[in-house]
């Protein structure tokens, strides 16, 4: 399995508030998360640091217990490997809650988190907030498996405005979920077979500056390694304007990658 993870400030930001995890928890098991933080200059920062540190922890602990590093595939069910998800992000919700409590300058502070465990044909996610994931197949199907938890998307599903308007609307970049903004934490959870695919996480910082259809298509060639692809997404995104930080990160499940 091929991982690869970058960040980048942008062209406009001060401060870099995304973190991200890119990390072979066990042989053939990936772990890939992207928080994009928000409350302040300091507040944010911490905030995706707080969560993405709790979040890794509670993973890790349990990968032993629902993966065979032997076979490569998931030893407990989907639901299961789900929930396990949905309990680390309640520890980091809590995490990033309880620090903004004892820290009054910090209150207020909290993250997007999105994240997934990648085995070689399976993928089980989850999503808080508007970082996303997609995953796209050798013959080229992409999809968006998180849901953005945003007002434009709101929006978007009252037919109110399109998926064009949404990315250039003013209130873009208003989230209705967050991690540590509140003591509990509604998330959202999937699956989705990923043989030999690519896994793509990444902030809003790289969706909000190319169209689905163009993410699909730097992913959908194949002839390139994980790490080209991700850093042309983000070169991509700095051209764009480069108006927010920019975080990507990739696993691919199959057996190799042509270089080029």
């Amino acid at each position: 399995m091929q991982i690869f993870g970058m960040t980048d400030i942008g062209r406009e930001r001060l401060v870099n508030q995304d973190d991200f995890i890119a990390k072979e928890l066990l042989p053939g098991l990936a772990l890939l998360c992207v928080c994009d933080g928000m409350g302040g200059v300091a507040g944010g920062k911490e905030a995706s640091a707080i969560a993405i540190r709790a979040f890794y922890d509670s993973v890790a602990e349990k990968a032993d217990a629902c993966y065979d590093p032997e076979t490569g595939y998931f030893t407990a069910d989907t639901e299961k490997i789900m929930s396990d998800l949905a309990e680390a992000a309640q520890k980091a919700n809590r995490a990033v809650f309880e620090r903004a409590e004892h820290r009054p300058e910090l209150q207020g502070m909290g993250t997007t988190l999105a994240a997934a465990l990648v085995s070689r044909d399976l993928l089980c996610g989850i999503n808080i907030g508007d970082s996303r994931v997609y995953t796209c197949s050798r013959d080229g199907d992409m999809r968006q498996l998180s849901r953005d938890h945003s007002y434009v998307q709101y929006l978007v599903d009252l037919g109110r405005i399109s998926e064009d308007e949404a990315r250039t609307d003013k209130n873009r970049n208003i989230i209705t979920r967050a991690v540590g903004i509140a003591p509990g934490l509604a998330t959202d959870v999937f699956s989705a077979v990923v043989e030999d695919s690519r896994v793509l996480i990444c902030s809003d910082g790289l969706s909000a500056n190319a169209e689905n259809a163009v993410i699909g298509k730097y992913l959908a060639d194949f002839s390139l390694p994980t790490e080209t692809i991700v850093r042309r997404l983000v070169n991509l995104a700095n051209e764009e304007g480069g108006s927010d930080n920019i975080t990507a990160v990739m696993a691919f499940t199959g057996e190799e990658e042509q270089k080029g």
